[in-house]
């Protein structure tokens, strides 16, 4: 089966300089998702990308469920009520072009 949704509402905001980039998006099947990605410790060599968000949907009982989530040099860090302690996943390897992409930095 396949489901056609469309967006209702999509948001997107860039700052300079490694301030960090907003975007947030509503489709019509309930999904949501916000995320804001930001640069830490900027030109040392220490830098970091760091992006906190949220994202929710409606799942098959109808009941909307929300994760939270930190993605950071150290791992995937997701938070919500119907999830088990061990989802985070550590370290995942994304390489920078990837990163760049998910704060809306384009493709490498």
């Amino acid at each position: 089966m396949v489901r056609i949704a469309l967006v209702l509402n999509a948001t997107v905001f860039v700052t300079l300089l490694g301030k960090g980039n907003i975007g947030c998006v509503e489709q019509s099947d309930g999904i949501r998702q916000e995320a804001q990605g930001t640069i830490k410790n900027a030109g040392t060599d220490n830098e970091a990308l760091e992006v906190k968000g949220s994202y929710s949907y409606v799942g098959p009982d109808g009941k909307t469920y929300e994760v939270k989530y930190t993605a950071d040099e150290e791992g995937y860090h997701p938070e919500g009520e119907h999830l088990p302690p061990s989802a985070g996943v550590k370290k995942l390897g994304i390489p920078a072009s990837g990163q760049a992409s998910l704060i809306g930095g384009g493709l490498g």
